[in-house]
């Protein structure tokens, strides 16, 4: 058996324990694939977002569903770009079906931090990124849903016939196989099986990632920063009863933990606060 048609058969399997027939899964073209490695996995990315790119520029973008466990595509600046893209040419925003915990709010501001520190387990690039994250679903680029998708082959579908389909791996696996395919047969079942979980999923309120950002770039969030900076030691109890902030923030508790949400403020070992290396950056950079 040659290499090819074992990473055809591999693929075929997976599509298999996705719902699809074996019959409709031989059928399906292989426009790039990878194996378990994170540069290959890479690649295949990239030709995804460049092909959306194409199909969007050329009208022909479809319904557009990530099943996925992390969501660490809305990470990825070139993906970022491509939904930010969708919604200014006024096209339906990609529906992402993702695991956010049970003992998660949707709602709150703990669905922001519980993303952050899922998606950080990988990396971002800097801190940039990850506002520039935040910014973008907080303009609801993106329709998030709650659903656990990790024990499921994922996979996103696109553009009536594409689809990039992963092989089964880990929610916190550095890599898995990825195959983008062409299938308009095999696009119709995935997506209908999509649409079963969304009808499942719980709305995740994407304003509350515009409500962190807003609170972030503050004056008061600014003064907090400063104050830290400048204090060779200083409790979260200091910061809460300083008169001056009664003028510019009635409830600087809340903006001290969207500093502690986005990890530009941490606790040391006593318990005082104190600037990360990125609410260092953060705070000279503005």
């Amino acid at each position: 058996m040659t290499k090819a048609a074992t990473e055809k058969d591999r693929l075929v399997e997976t599509l298999v324990e996705a719902g699809v027939s074996r019959a409709v899964a031989r059928k399906a073209e292989i426009l790039s694939w990878s194996k378990d490695d994170p540069r290959a996995n890479e690649r295949v990315h990239a030709a995804t977002n460049t092909l959306l790119l194409d199909l969007l520029r050329a009208d022909d973008v479809g319904k557009c569903i990530h099943v996925t466990g992390g969501a660490r595509a809305l990470t990825d600046p070139f993906h970022r770009q491509i939904c930010e893209e969708m919604q200014t040419d006024d096209k339906a925003p990609f529906q992402v079906l993702y695991h956010v915990p049970d003992s998660v709010a949707r709602d709150g501001w703990g669905v922001v931090k519980w993303n952050l520190n899922n998606w950080e387990r990988k990396g971002f690039l800097d801190w940039k990124q990850k506002l520039r994250t935040l910014r973008m679903i907080g303009k609801k680029a993106v329709d998030l849903k709650a659903f656990d998708e990790r024990s499921k082959i994922q996979f996103s579908v696109f553009g009536h016939r594409y689809a990039q389909v992963q092989g089964q791996h880990g929610d916190q696996d550095p890599a898995k196989y990825v195959w983008l395919i062409r299938s308009e047969s095999v696009n119709g079942l995935l997506s209908a099986s999509a649409e079963t979980d969304l009808t499942k999923s719980a709305d995740v309120d994407e304003s509350v990632f515009s409500e962190v950002v807003s609170t972030i770039f503050s004056n008061s969030a600014r003064a907090i920063l400063k104050k830290i900076s400048s204090a060779s030691t200083i409790s979260r109890e200091d910061i809460l009863s300083d008169k001056v902030f009664e003028m510019i923030d009635p409830n600087p508790g809340v903006t001290l933990e969207a500093l502690r949400v986005i990890s530009f403020v941490s606790s040391n070992e006593r318990g005082n606060l104190m600037l990360t290396d990125d609410g260092a950056e953060f705070y000279r950079a503005t």
